[in-house]
């Protein structure tokens, strides 16, 4: 039991190491994904401009667009999370018994929970929409620092 308690920990610091990564290839992807899309988005971003939006609108109009995008991809997420939590610690509680009659004794008393916290919530929807803050403000600059003459000029 020791050997598992000592797996599951060792699991908890891949996890989080984890975490890190996936969270900074998260940030690049989106920053590279919103340049794009509002690259494409050059002549509306540039209309706007000219007929007096602010630039500050348009990034608001953006950054709700993604927000938007967000919820959904959360609400499937914690959807979908405790099925997947739990064949994943099934899985590796299988994988930790080394032995058989360990194996039939851990199937039989293993009881594994998997819950979703109102507070695994407010974490993940504060993560998801400081990374799409982050994405879209980043993604922005390249396109609002320039001024409708030059990007209705770059259109034709």
């Amino acid at each position: 039991i020791q050997s598992m308690a000592e797996n599951f920990n060792n699991m908890k610091q891949l996890s989080e190491m984890l975490l890190i990564v996936v969270s900074a290839a998260s940030f690049i992807i989106l920053s590279l994904i919103f340049l794009f899309w509002m690259k494409n988005r050059t002549q509306e971003i540039g209309i706007f401009m000219a007929l007096g939006e602010s630039k500050k609108k348009i990034w608001s109009q953006f950054l709700w667009e993604a927000m938007l995008i967000g919820v959904l991809g959360l609400v499937l997420s914690f959807m979908i999370s405790p099925a997947l939590s739990k064949m994943t610690a099934s899985y590796m509680a299988q994988q930790s018994q080394s032995q058989a009659e360990e194996q039939k004794e851990a199937s039989e008393n293993q009881d594994i929970e998997i819950e979703v916290t109102p507070d695994m919530l407010i974490k993940d929807t504060i993560a998801i929409g400081g990374l799409l803050f982050i994405s879209v403000s980043v993604a922005g600059i390249m396109i609002m620092r320039k001024k409708p003459k030059e990007i209705l000029s770059e259109m034709s």
